[in-house]
């Protein structure tokens, strides 16, 4: 099991490609199926943008170890999904598209600053009111209890774009027990990183995608 380094996210320094080959046509189908089985949320237009279903797509191989395949698509070789141990985790590009796919949870404006420099996210910087903090309120800060190791994207508050994606260091109701400290994400990806450098390097719209907001709406109701 690749367990990564607590202290520096997985394509902070570099993104070594090793071995790469193309995703046959029948397998594309079955990874498609695959991200519809993992992803319940995800539409079949934000799907087609990610991996279309007449284009061929690649599936790049990188360090550090077997346990860690990377998938790209399109001609600008955009990184869509990394697949760690068996866990399917979307990239930022990815939830640019497709936001609603994965918990998102609020941070205070700054932390993405530390984050990009290769930090971890910590449980202060989670974004709350005075008024959940007062009433304890952890599923307005968090949304539903989560287990430890759950992948989660962090976005600033204000705005509506995940600039990284990883997995939860603790479960909720540890969180509960220590109170906001510590780590509490374990970043794998974010904005400006070695792994979206390959990629074409587009920052997120003001706004978020219109299928996305469809959705997201549909499921306030």
């Amino acid at each position: 099991e690749y367990m990564g380094n607590p202290a520096m996210p997985l394509f902070a320094k570099q993104f070594v490609k090793g071995k790469e080959s193309r995703v046959k046509e029948s397998d594309k189908r079955r990874f498609r199926e695959r991200i519809q089985k993992t992803f319940e949320l995800i539409t079949e237009e934000q799907l087609e943008i990610l991996v279309p279903s007449n284009k061929s797509i690649e599936l790049k191989c990188c360090s550090p170890d077997k346990f860690l395949n990377v998938y790209f698509c399109g001609s600008q070789t955009q990184p869509i999904f990394i697949d760690m141990d068996g866990t399917l985790i979307p990239t930022t590009y990815t939830l640019h598209i497709a936001p609603q796919i994965v918990r998102c949870i609020l941070v205070f404006p700054g932390v993405e600053k530390h984050i990009c420099r290769g930090a971890d996210f910590f449980l202060p910087g989670l974004y709350r009111t005075q008024q959940q903090v007062q009433s304890n309120d952890w599923e307005g800060m968090f949304g539903p209890p989560f287990l430890k190791g759950q992948v989660v994207a962090l976005v600033v508050a204000a705005t509506w774009a995940p600039f990284a994606v990883g997995r939860f260091a603790q479960s909720l109701n540890e969180i509960k027990k220590t109170g906001l400290q510590g780590i509490g994400v374990e970043v794998i990806q974010h904005v400006g990183d070695a792994l979206w450098l390959t990629g074409p390097k587009t920052l997120p719209p003001q706004t978020p995608p219109a299928s996305a907001v469809a959705v997201i709406t549909e499921l306030l109701k």
